[in-house]
């Protein structure tokens, strides 16, 4: 739609809106619906064939392309238009198919993403009505779950904080409801009038601050240069006074060195031999 490039992304379970489809796609969809829903039909048959053969839904959607890409072409769609549309029609729905809680309808996501995207005042081809819900099935059908099937078509990278299949974990400014009478309404998922309840606190998590330092070690530990202040054991002061050794000093003990410290004197009950504090040397001996 014009001017909606900028739009915000959906909420939850509806479709972001990123950018709308190439006009050259629209035109060549419009003149020939049914061979578009057949090229769709062959390459899902094909990402159904690649998933039982045990392959993940990266390859299951590169068989998609491969198949579906070439039929396009032959309907005027160029690879680069086809890998265009493909990446707009994947951001948008795929958002929305990551949020989608369990049990949401694929299909009716799908619809309502492609939609959006058409320019304004353009409607789906009714050729087109059941080609979402026959793409959805077949991905049911490959065991390929809604979340994991949105992160692989989607592009862009999720907003900080987004938890899968928890639309309450995306903030609602950044997105956009659903049309209210599109296929997401019919199936009642419309985003709740109030929004969705953010997700609960998980392990790790301080929803209460509980990880808030004690009292006091935020103030000892404040940054103030000027009087970095230290608790321990209960006593407080300027660090700058306690290493000027704030007060007299203490005076030295009786027989010690001046120059020594008061614990290193010596003992007068201490065995010489262990004595620190060196006799008077003898008078030397004469040389003969």
């Amino acid at each position: 739609m014009p001017g909606m490039e900028d739009a915000p992304p959906m909420m939850a379970d509806a479709p972001p809106m990123m950018n709308p489809f190439p006009a050259e796609f629209v035109d060549a969809v419009g003149g020939d619906p049914g061979a578009f829903v057949g090229a769709m039909q062959g390459g899902m048959e094909a990402f159904e064939t690649a998933m039982n053969e045990g392959g993940d839904p990266a390859a299951a959607m590169d068989a998609f392309a491969a198949t579906a890409g070439p039929m396009c072409e032959e309907m005027g769609i160029s690879p680069e238009m086809f890998e265009a549309a493909g990446e707009a029609f994947g951001d948008c729905a795929g958002f929305a198919m990551q949020a989608m809680p369990e049990g949401g309808d694929i299909g009716a996501i799908m619809t309502d993403a492609a939609s959006m995207m058409l320019p304004e005042g353009t409607e789906m081809p009714p050729e087109m009505g059941g080609m979402f819900g026959d793409m959805a099935t077949a991905m049911n059908d490959a065991g390929v779950g809604a979340n994991d099937m949105g992160a692989e078509m989607c592009s862009s990278p999720m907003p900080d904080g987004f938890i899968p299949g928890d639309p309450g974990s995306l903030d609602p400014q950044d997105c956009q409801p659903p049309p209210p009478d599109g296929a997401m309404a019919d199936a009642g998922m419309m985003p709740p009038p109030d929004g969705y309840p953010p997700p609960a606190p998980t392990a790790g998590s301080d929803p209460a601050g509980m990880d808030a330092p004690p009292p006091g070690l935020e103030e000892a530990f404040s940054g103030d240069t000027g009087a970095e202040t230290f608790v321990e054991s209960g006593v407080e002061g300027d660090m700058g006074a306690m290493m000027d050794g704030a007060g007299a000093p203490t005076a030295p003990a009786a027989g010690s060195d001046p120059g020594m410290d008061p614990g290193m004197g010596s003992d007068p009950g201490m065995d010489p031999a262990m004595d620190p504090t060196p006799p008077d040397d003898p008078e030397p001996d004469s040389m003969a």
